[in-house]
Order: structure tokens, then sequence, then C-alpha cells
């Protein structure tokens, strides 16, 4: 997943981005990994011109 020239907002007492490594497999950590057709992971999000405005500021 790829997101480009955006703005994440969220309201006040909520976090912007909260990535929880998922299960653990033979390839590693399933949100984190790298991108592998066999698993259908397309690899770890990426950012580019990204602002984040989290918890309302």
């Amino acid at each position: 997943m790829t997101f480009v020239n955006g703005v994440v907002k969220t309201p006040a007492n909520v976090a912007c981005v909260n990535m929880i490594a998922g299960e653990q497999t033979t390839g590693g950590r399933t949100t984190v990994r790298p991108a592998d057709a066999a698993l259908q992971d397309v690899g770890p999000p990426a950012f580019s011109s990204v602002y984040f405005a989290c918890q309302g500021r």
C-alpha cells in the first residue's frame, strides 16, 4: 500500500497510524515483510510526501 501527496488527519485522542506487526510466519511479520507474490503480499506500506496531523493537532 502506498500513500502519496496527502494529509492523514485524525480527531483528538486518535492515533494516525497504528501498524501492528501481524502474525509471525516463516516469511516474517505479515504487515511489514517484503513483497512476495506467492504469499499475496505487496510489501510494507510506503509514505511519500504525506503530512500527519495526529490527535487533533
